[in-house]
């Protein structure tokens, strides 16, 4: 058993699901300990009277030679996968020879060598074991041509000794993928909500923050990120927007909200809300005051003009394109005369248009139209581009 070179393996092997580009370091040292010249890892699927790869990893030379691989050994072209869904019913671990596909006198087993001796492989060994409901998992190894010597005993054991890492490692690689994806999902739906989330610890050091909040971050009115820490334009301010976020991050969530509500700098109207929750954080050492403290802080500038495109609100409120250009300039904070001023109406036109407006929303003032506005689901998002 080639102990020393499994325990190297290994080390690399666990390192792939959360860094993919090692996988083709890891094969090559399958490469080395077996004195293979190429190295596969396949997962594959049954379809009807064949089988599929779902997705292949090489090592670094069959990887460097991938469109000839693909071309000679594809899974369009590959004898192997014609003939293999009964290899798919294998429940243990075993080790496959060409002999398990094909009869000594299959006209596909010649073939198969004429593919193979065209990218300059010979003697060929599998190891493989389910890994899902019709799903397999295979390494797939291939002596370069020029090598008289098949794959032995020692080399059996050894694939087979690495096949349960393998089947570990795959498993954790496709559950960090699940859960990055899903992390991924969950970053473009914030993105498209008008409100603006920032999380940060409790030492005001962001972690993170969606594209609203990124924006106003960006534009370091009223709060900025300096040394990955949230800081304001007044240090007196800093100083108790960091002080608030460390007591919430103390706090339960289900705790009396005092002091989580800060406005920063009361210049009129254009001042910043901000409002704090405490965020459950992962346990460390399954002991609690460990804890990670991790707050959510909700920015909000009331003092700048909302925008909302004119055909979205139309299109929620069905109404015409001259009654949705003015909704759309109330919404914004225009008044009735400075939308005529501007829009090139005269002032009873708008006026009437307005009317209309009120009578398709049934809305008895303009009060009402605007209350109906903010809680539009086009008010609560963010159009494409719009973070800024």
């Amino acid at each position: 058993m080639k102990t020393h070179r499994m325990d190297e393996l290994l080390l690399d092997l666990y390192a792939c699901p959360s860094d993919r580009s090692r996988w083709p370091q890891v094969l090559d040292r399958i490469c080395q300990a077996t004195r293979a010249r190429s190295a596969v890892i396949q997962l594959l699927v049954r379809d009807g009277e064949r089988a599929w790869s779902r997705w292949t990893l090489r090592d670094s030379a069959s990887e460097g030679a991938r469109l000839e691989h693909e071309r000679h050994m594809g899974d369009d072209v590959n004898p192997r996968l014609r003939s293999s869904p009964h290899t798919l019913h294998l429940r243990a671990p075993a080790v496959l020879r060409d002999s398990h596909f094909f009869a000594s006198s299959d006209p596909a087993l010649t073939e198969l060598k004429e593919r193979l001796a065209a990218i300059h492989l010979g003697h060929f060994m599998s190891v493989g074991t389910v890994l899902a409901e019709q799903t397999r998992l295979a390494l797939v190894l291939h002596r370069d041509l020029r090598e008289r010597r098949d794959f032995d005993p020692d080399d059996e054991s050894f694939a087979l000794t690495l096949l349960p890492h393998l089947s570990q490692t795959i498993r954790l690689a496709e559950q960090i993928e699940r859960i990055q994806e899903h992390a991924q999902q969950l970053q473009d739906a914030v993105n498209r909500v008008r409100c603006a989330l920032v999380l940060c610890d409790s030492d005001a050091r962001v972690l993170w923050a969606n594209s609203a909040a990124e924006g106003i971050l960006r534009r370091g009115k009223d709060i900025r990120v300096r040394a990955e820490r949230l800081t304001t334009s007044l240090p007196r301010e800093t100083m108790t927007l960091r002080r608030r976020i460390a007591q919430v991050a103390q706090q339960e969530d289900s705790a009396q909200p005092s002091d989580r509500y800060l406005v920063l700098g009361q210049s009129g109207s254009m001042e910043l809300q901000v409002m704090m929750h405490p965020v459950s954080g992962r346990e460390v050492l399954s002991c609690s005051r460990f804890a990670e403290r991790r707050v959510l802080l909700v920015l909000s500038t009331p003092g700048e003009a909302p925008t909302l495109p004119a055909d979205l609100i139309g299109r929620v409120f069905a109404l015409s394109p001259a009654e949705s250009r003015i909704a759309a300039a109330l919404f914004s904070g225009r008044t009735i005369n400075e939308y005529a001023s501007t829009s090139g109406v005269t002032l009873g036109t708008a006026r009437f248009q307005l009317k209309q407006v009120l009578a398709k929303t049934h809305a008895n003032r303009q009060a009402d139209l605007i209350r109906q506005i903010c809680s539009s689901v086009i008010a609560q998002a963010l159009p494409i581009g719009g973070a800024d």
